[in-house]
């Protein structure tokens, strides 16, 4: 039955497309109607530029991170299934949850030990249990015929599908979160007291359900409702808490570009239902399925910071932007350059070419700050460059592009390029400046690649370029005296 539900979500979605009516909201409603792994497919959506364009484009709104709907759960039932006799010391306050995710729902409670304290109760959806399995398979089948389709090796469709299935996996199991949560927690615990992390009850936490500290505060998505029907969210917020928005939506932005410069784990899903604020301009995170290890190299990602901040002061260095690209999305490429050209004719070759590239033509995304836009749509169009992207590094730009999405929703469109563009340049200037003070320490250290190796990567890479754009190669050519 859930693959004819599957089939005629796919054909509805299709006939949309097919006759040019609103598809984007068919896919919506049809991701709504399955629920579970395709709400959480649709959020991935909603939080890049590239599909907010199209949405917006569209005329409209995506609501993928909305509450969905509410699923019959007998909790009283799950909790002796998962605890046995300590089910008793948990009462439930209400029947219905508070909150709906696309894997779980959530619950107030209380224990009989201590009532004074308030918890919540996160319950992984029955429906999630029976198909998970299933609709990861067909999201990792429809990858596998969009990569052969479109053609398309900058982002390897089936890798990602591949990290997805492994994060999602991670995500439906409440105990690695439990892990996650207390990582996370213990490292906010010693860098800031301005970001609060939920204790986690080990004891009351299984692989279905788990039990948290309440948190009291203003979630992000009341405060992107306020934005939507116009109101000024920096004033709702001040009434609501006494906080200043701008100052807190910083913090968020800021530690977690420092998190992934230091941190062993990163929360990777800071959408605006994941945000609380609170009062003293203090936030709190939440909901730690999501999250990735450290990038292997850190120091290309600070490189990349420094090249987004300088893009949001309009002095942008676009040689400089493509090469710290480059160094982070296809770091091994970027290792064999290195080792084979010692001089980095080559990858000046890559330097001067991509200053031609924009200094022929003005670029709307460079206007917009749209970094990941600008490299992959302008310096990097067609993927020129033949960079195959890490999928650990695909997560990590979703995170940022979650985060990116949560403070442009809560300033409102009215406030993009003021607010807004003053939240993510302070973010970035606080990150590069933490850098800049304490260093930027590697997970691991890269062990030296043979020449021949070297030479074997950055000649397969030619090729490619050669493929896709026959000036780029030429250049590249000359510089790197390669004939």
């Amino acid at each position: 039955m859930r693959l004819l539900f599957v089939i005629r979500a796919l054909v509805r979605v299709w006939r949309a497309w097919r006759s040019d009516q609103l598809w984007l909201k068919v896919l919506s409603d049809e991701c709504h109607r399955l629920g579970g792994v395709y709400v959480k497919f649709l959020q991935h959506l909603a939080s890049t530029e590239l599909m907010a364009q199209v949405y917006a484009a569209s005329g409209y709104r995506l609501d993928a991170f909305d509450n969905v709907a509410v699923e019959p759960i007998d909790v009283a039932e799950i909790l002796r299934q998962e605890l046995g006799n300590k089910a008793s010391q948990i009462v439930v306050e209400e029947d219905q949850p508070f909150a709906t995710g696309s894997f779980a729902q959530v619950y107030h409670c209380c224990l009989v030990d201590c009532p004074s304290n308030r918890y919540i109760l996160k319950i992984l959806r029955s429906s999630v249990v029976r198909h998970l399995n299933f609709d990861l398979a067909v999201l990792h089948f429809c990858c596998w015929v969009g990569q052969f389709m479109l053609k398309n090796d900058i982002f390897p469709l089936v890798k990602i599908a591949d990290e997805f299935i492994k994060t999602t996996k991670r995500e439906t199991d409440y105990q690695r979160e439990l892990i996650t949560a207390q990582a996370i927690r213990e490292y906010f615990a010693h860098r800031t007291d301005k970001v609060v992390v939920p204790e986690t009850l080990v004891e009351y936490s299984t692989r279905r359900i788990l039990v948290q500290e309440c948190i009291e505060g203003l979630p992000l998505t009341e405060v992107v409702e306020q934005a939507q029907t116009g109101g000024d969210t920096y004033r709702f917020v001040k009434d609501q808490l006494g906080s200043d928005m701008q100052q807190q939506l910083v913090t968020v932005g800021s530690e977690f570009l420092i998190a992934i410069l230091r941190a062993d784990v990163i929360m990777a899903d800071p959408h605006p239902g994941n945000i609380y604020l609170l009062r003293d301009n203090k936030v709190a995170l939440i909901d730690f399925g999501l999250a990735v290890a450290a990038p292997r190299h850190r120091a290309s990602f600070y490189h990349v910071i420094v090249q987004y901040r300088a893009l949001y002061e309009d002095r942008a260095d676009m040689g400089l932007l493509a090469l710290a690209m480059l160094a982070f999305y296809d770091h091994t490429l970027y290792q064999a350059l290195d080792v084979i050209a010692k001089d980095r004719s080559l990858a000046r070759g890559i330097y001067e070419y991509a200053h031609t590239l924009i200094q022929s033509t003005t670029s709307t995304f460079a206007a917009n700050r749209q970094i990941t836009q600008l490299f992959l749509s302008e310096l990097n169009a067609g993927n020129r460059f033949a960079i195959k992207v890490d999928s650990a590094n695909i997560m990590l730009q979703r995170g940022l592009y979650h985060y990116l999405a949560a403070a442009r929703l809560a300033c409102g469109d009215a406030y993009r390029r003021t607010r807004y563009w003053q939240i993510v340049h302070d973010a970035l200037e606080l990150a590069e400046v933490h850098a800049n003070s304490h260093g930027v320490s590697e997970v691991v250290h890269s062990s030296p690649m043979s020449i021949e190796l070297a030479q074997e990567i950055v000649m397969d890479w030619m090729s490619k370029v050669a493929e896709r754009d026959r000036t780029a190669y030429t250049m590249l050519l000359q510089k790197g005296e390669l004939a």
